[in-house]
């Protein structure tokens, strides 16, 4: 079941519209959680990062689910509010608070859910997911209010067991005084609002950004290549590398004239470094060149974010052909001017 909802919520995010933003600077963590970010730095490619490279998609996965709670919550007071009903004064305990990003989100309990269904016997709404951009069913109230009661306390309970449980199927480290106050919201108390969530969100935002947003810039802002990839060029190099210089060695030790014939070497050895390069520093000349990067091996997307492509992308690509080529002249004159000697 978790499985099916992680890859329900990837393909969810992989059709996800990435607007392009103008922005002389790399991107914060904030703004990929807020999809405000275009590939290679987007939600989608940083859920893929997660998932594959750091293998704590889990994280990533609550933070959302407790956004897509937060959601939910928001509407029902919407509705509250078309209702003529001031939630901040007939309901002060389900007041605005703000979570770790200093957005103004909304709490809500069942309680609340069964004034809502008091005051009208039947309401319902829909609202789009921000992260699917497909219409999200929102649950009819009805007279006993247990339509709204049971989606909320689902998502809720589903968090919790989920994610903060011991031995749960995709259980978090989180802190133990954090861990207890949500056990007695949800076990004592019988919360289902998302404010029970709010300090364990606000922890896995700031691992998230301390421990697995500046691994991810590196990866995909600084570079254009996945692991594997950059695997096959470091074993690229190396072979290129060996038959440049087997080349460059039987010409020397057969001494065959003119010493001219020694150049064509050149060409595996500067793909041979070339490639040792692209291995090092994790990006492709090529890639660039054509306005692209692989997201996961051998799929690759447009490079969007205008800033990582002519700030950081295009520079780095001139400094690795240059150094490429130098390296390459250099190992090259040096063989040329070995004097042959046949054996």
């Amino acid at each position: 079941m978790a499985s099916q909802a992680v890859s329900e919520k990837g393909r969810r995010l992989a059709k996800q519209k990435y607007p392009s933003y103008h922005r002389d600077r790399l991107p914060t963590l904030k703004e990929v959680l807020q999809r405000k970010t275009a590939p290679p730095v987007c939600l989608y490619n940083f859920y893929i990062y997660m998932r594959d490279r750091e293998h704590e998609s889990e994280y990533l996965d609550f933070w959302l689910d407790v956004a897509e709670l937060e959601l939910l919550c928001k509407q029902y007071l919407k509705e509250l509010k078309k209702l003529g009903l001031d939630s901040s004064v007939e309901f002060p305990e389900y007041a605005k608070y703000k979570d770790s990003d200093k957005e103004k989100r909304y709490s809500t309990q069942s309680s609340l859910h069964r004034h809502l269904s008091a005051s009208s016997s039947s309401t319902g709404f829909t609202d789009t997911d921000s992260r699917s951009g497909s219409p999200m069913p929102i649950p009819t109230t009805t007279g006993t209010g247990t339509g709204t009661e049971t989606a909320q306390h689902e998502l809720a309970q589903r968090i919790y067991f989920l994610y903060l449980v011991p031995n749960g199927e995709r259980e978090l480290n989180l802190s133990p005084g954090v861990l207890n106050e949500i056990r007695i919201a949800v076990e004592e108390k019988h919360k289902d609002d998302p404010a029970i969530f709010k300090e364990a969100k606000k922890e896995v935002y700031r691992f998230m950004k301390r421990e697995i947003y500046p691994n991810f810039l590196k990866a995909r802002a600084y570079g254009n290549m996945t692991v594997t990839q950059t695997m096959i060029r470091l074993g690229l190099g190396l072979f290129s590398l060996f038959v440049g210089f087997t080349v460059e060695l039987s010409l020397i030790l057969l001494d065959e004239k003119p010493r001219s014939k020694r150049l064509w070497g050149f060409i595996p050895i500067f793909i041979g470094i070339l490639n040792l390069f692209a291995f090092q520093m994790e990006l492709c000349p090529l890639l660039v060149l054509f306005h692209i990067s692989e997201r996961s091996f051998m799929q690759y997307e447009m490079v969007r974010e205008k800033y990582i492509y002519r700030s950081i992308h295009v520079p780095k690509a001139f400094w690795i052909l240059l150094m490429s080529l130098a390296a390459s002249i250099i190992v090259a004159g040096i063989l040329l001017a070995i004097p042959g000697h046949r054996l």
